[in-house]
């Protein structure tokens, strides 16, 4: 795995060990396309890579499924197993090393990478994107998003390379992005039939915009 993952790691344990981005709420457009999919098709055994502060992993937990998580950060493990352990309810979560997701090969119906796989260069999104498929059945979905031109991560970041930011926004000041158009998507998911949306909002002059991205294995 390249040195970004690491770096990035460090910024994010920071971030959590410090108290911030405790998120208490699931994401809306998650939530809604979540339960979308879970009555149209069978989904039990659920990945959310990159779960955080934990409260899309603890929607989807209470919503019947059998939940895994990864994280980088230890900070965010212990966090996320307290707020489990309040509620009386259980998920498997661990850490991810070396960008290696450590399930078998094909064991989730669903992964879900919400608001992360962007925190990456280009080596190792492609290596990230390798494990998720690798873990992901055959017919299995993916949810996730990439962060698009216009959002704050763009607007308070500099430009390193093709497709590439280093971002200042305080909390992760230093961290290595990758930053789309739309017309880029399918250069990143290749030979994926994507289904793609947006999630757009702009409060208190603070724009939040991401493709979401969705597709089968």
């Amino acid at each position: 795995m390249s040195n970004i993952f690491e770096k990035n790691t460090l910024i994010w344990e920071k971030l959590y060990s410090s108290g911030q981005s405790n998120l208490m709420y699931p994401n809306e457009m998650l939530v809604r396309l979540f339960n979308r999919y879970k009555n149209e098709r069978h989904i039990n055994t659920v990945l959310d890579y990159g779960f955080g502060s934990g409260a899309n992993l603890i929607h989807f937990v209470e919503k019947g499924c059998d939940v895994h998580g990864v994280e980088v950060s230890e900070s965010a493990l212990q966090i996320v197993k307290t707020k489990l352990k309040d509620k009386n309810i259980t998920a498997n979560i661990n850490i991810i090393k070396d960008g290696k997701i450590p399930y078998e090969d094909n064991f989730f119906d669903l992964v879900v990478a919400w608001q992360v796989l962007y925190y990456n260069d280009l080596e190792s999104f492609n290596q990230t994107m390798d494990e998720i498929s690798r873990v992901l059945k055959k017919g299995g979905l993916f949810i996730g998003t990439m962060a698009a031109i216009q959002d704050y991560s763009h607007e308070l970041s500099n430009k390193i390379g093709d497709y590439l930011y280093s971002s200042n926004v305080p909390s992760q000041k230093g961290a290595t992005c990758i930053i789309l158009d739309k017309e880029d998507l399918p250069t990143f998911f290749p030979g994926k039939k994507l289904s793609v949306g947006e999630y757009y909002f702009n409060f208190d002059g603070v724009t939040s915009r991401h493709w979401v991205v969705v597709y089968e294995d």
